[in-house]
């Protein structure tokens, strides 16, 4: 469905930068649970994990606002409550809002992703103006009063123009060229016309996370991590949310790494038959390391406690959607990425050092964040 609404439309030249994504401050601890009769883990993959829920309406619009003021780009805005809008496409998983401003922004969020667009990138197409391109498809173009547009990928049935025109295509959008559009106006329609280029997003994040089943008894081991933890110290007085739970084998014996949030800091613990260890902070503050978009734990050299060799977590950064390991070239595995974090196991007879291993990182839209070693 498309709601639209008639305003004036005024340019304006303000830039914003392009791809940013911000850390928020978070922290991970990391209980290891040892659990008689269970079967032993059969690789290194993560946990099967499950979408969040998509927002709707306003709930949509609440997720861009907060991204942006995330990134820092709520300044070049108007403020949230005097968002209103002009038009409204809903197709079940994404829900594209164009909103009223002198160069009117869109709002594109999906179950795990959020975008929104760049006034400063704005394209000429003709008199109108294509306002958003993102590399999954979105497409957003406004016309002048009493005209309409309409843009789509070359070969693709045209949709009805409008003058607050708002299309998911499901065709990557990479290339200006891959484009073509026409404007109708009291005259008649013009075209097919060539966009001058992309109209890139100001951002483009994850920020809805997979997150794992919760399974049976994993909040009363972490009760019992906190229980074992020095009476009044931070870690046992933090709350803690479940990130992730992943099976591997430990001494012979099947085990689970289950990962939690909270913010500050990260720590650990283990779980067995004779009780368990306490909660231990192994380091003040999370954030990410040089170049590359994730913090690998533990660091070279810095061996923490219960946590086993064959095992890494860490922080990553929100503009991170898929993350997967490698070493000389061979076969990849997939890291379980949940809440700002990451987990893996390191598969049997594969070197433990972070300095041998390869991530290879993507975005929301499959394109490369960073390939190298996982530590320096």
């Amino acid at each position: 469905m498309v709601q639209t609404v008639d305003e004036p439309v005024a340019a304006r030249g303000r830039t914003l930068a392009v791809w940013l994504s911000a850390l928020a401050a978070t922290a991970v601890v990391v209980t290891v649970v040892l659990l008689a009769g269970q079967g032993r883990g059969g690789g290194p993959g993560p946990i099967r994990t499950a979408p969040a829920p998509l927002d709707q309406g306003g709930r949509s619009l609440d997720r861009c606002a907060l991204a942006l003021d995330s990134t820092g780009l709520a300044g070049a805005y108007p403020a949230r409550a005097d968002w209103r809008p002009l038009a409204l496409l809903s197709t079940g998983d994404v829900v594209v809002t164009l909103l009223d401003a002198p160069t009117p922004f869109a709002c594109v969020t999906g179950p795990r992703t959020v975008a929104v667009s760049d006034p400063g990138s704005a394209v000429p197409l003709d008199t109108a103006r294509l306002l958003l391109s993102t590399p999954d498809g979105v497409l957003v173009a406004v016309a002048p009063a009493r005209e309409a547009v309409e843009v789509g990928p070359i070969g693709a049935e045209p949709a009805a123009p409008a003058r607050h025109f708002l299309r998911v295509t499901g065709v990557a959008v990479t290339d200006p060229a891959g484009l073509t559009g026409t404007v109708t106006g009291p005259a008649g329609t013009r075209g097919p016309l060539a966009p001058g280029g992309l109209a890139p997003p100001a951002l483009l994040l994850v920020d809805r996370p997979w997150q794992p089943d919760t399974p049976t008894g994993t909040v009363d081991v972490l009760q019992r991590c906190r229980a074992a933890a020095e009476p009044g110290s931070d870690a046992a007085a933090r709350p803690w949310q479940l990130a992730h739970l992943l099976p591997y084998d430990r001494g012979g014996r099947p085990a689970s790494l289950l990962v939690a949030i909270s913010t500050g800091i990260v720590g650990g613990c283990s779980v067995g038959p004779d009780g368990a260890t306490p909660l231990r902070v192994w380091r003040v503050g999370l954030g990410i390391d040089g170049p590359r978009p994730f913090l690998w734990l533990p660091r070279p050299g810095e061996p923490l406690p219960d946590l086993a060799p064959d095992l890494a977590a860490g922080s990553v950064m929100p503009s991170v959607a898929r993350m997967e390991v490698s070493v000389d070239g061979g076969p990849r595995w997939a890291a379980s990425l949940a809440g700002g974090t990451f987990a893996t196991r390191i598969p049997d007879g594969v070197a433990r050092d972070p300095r041998a291993l390869t991530v290879h990182v993507y975005d929301a839209a499959d394109r490369v964040l960073y390939e190298g070693p996982a530590a320096g």
